[in-house]
């Protein structure tokens, strides 16, 4: 696995959006008045209900350890990744991650055997390996890592996604045409556990190993777990949709585990993915090191020139 640029890539383009569930759409600690913007720009003119907005709430006050006055305008991360497969093949790689709104990003990922760094800076996307860096914007290199531009620039919108994805209850007051929240059974594998379950549709959603390359944030619906005692966030299945609204191809399902609080934030510090069917496949394990949605970063310090921090 990763035996080259383009593998890592495609890794990695995966990777981000797969966070994105694990969080929602940071926003004011008061819900907006009037209708609700949604992850893509769209409005849901209706609002949230009542009982939405209460569950919100709740969803809010135990995620937000700390309350926070501002949205979050970008962060730092540390992640390991383990791919599912056999295990002679199976590469743990640690992935981090600097972000700063609206589009500077700068990674590291860290393999057995070297370090790759990437990212988009003021002066467009780049990358290094085995310290040789690469103007990904310009000459021949614009033309020869064209699939890697391309993959650098997914990862910046990914990783607005991921920002965006801080607060559980974001998602619930962005969601279309909503059910009433209810009391239901989460079942899966040999086990079975009651939460509180919320339904409804998102216009664009950023799945973890889309099925259709050409359509990896098409219109989905979404199931999300949460505790019925404290309002946490245990599970989010994803079901693809098509423009005629019905369902298409399989849905995604991302478990979360050992909540632990990080900046301020109650985060899952294991993420289980799967691609459901008769026989649910596992996709990935995520494991969380930290999240700072804080971090002293300005997009000057995100530069490539400049030391990693």
């Amino acid at each position: 696995m990763f035996t080259d640029m383009r593998d890592l890539a495609t890794f990695l383009a995966a990777l981000l959006p797969a966070l994105a569930t694990t969080c929602c759409p940071a926003q004011d600690p008061e819900p907006p008045q009037g209708a609700a913007e949604q992850p893509d720009g769209t409005a849901n003119e209706a609002g949230p209900s009542d009982a939405l907005k209460e569950l919100a709430a709740r969803v809010r006050a135990h995620h937000w350890v700390t309350p926070r006055d501002a949205p979050v305008d970008r962060f730092a991360a540390e992640l390991q990744i383990t791919p599912d497969g056999p295990k002679e093949n199976r590469i743990e790689v640690q992935l981090q991650a600097r972000f700063v709104m609206p589009r500077y990003l700068r990674f590291k990922l860290v393999r057995p055997n070297d370090v790759v760094e990437g990212g988009l800076d003021e002066k467009g996307a780049w990358s290094r390996e085995n310290d040789q860096l690469t103007d990904l914007e310009r000459g021949d290199a614009a033309r020869d890592f064209a699939d890697q531009r391309r993959a650098t620039n997914d990862y910046v919108r990914l990783a607005r996604q991921l920002l965006q994805f801080l607060d559980p209850a974001g998602t619930i007051l962005s969601l279309q045409d909503p059910e009433a929240p209810d009391r239901g059974e989460f079942r899966f594998g040999r086990g079975n556990r009651k939460g509180v379950v919320v339904v409804g549709r998102l216009d664009r959603y950023p799945f973890f190993a889309p099925v259709d390359p050409e359509r990896t944030r098409p219109p989905a619906q979404l199931t999300l777990w949460f505790t019925e005692d404290e309002a946490e966030l245990f599970a989010v299945q994803a079901q693809p949709l098509g423009d005629d609204g019905l369902p298409v191809g399989p849905a995604e399902l991302v478990i979360f585990q050992d909540c632990q609080v990080s900046g301020g934030l109650r985060l899952p510090s294991t993420l289980d993915f799967y691609r459901m069917g008769a026989h649910p496949e596992r996709l990935a394990t995520i494991r969380i090191g930290t999240i700072d949605p804080d971090p002293e970063l300005t997009p000057k310090l995100l530069d490539r020139g400049l030391p990693w921090r």
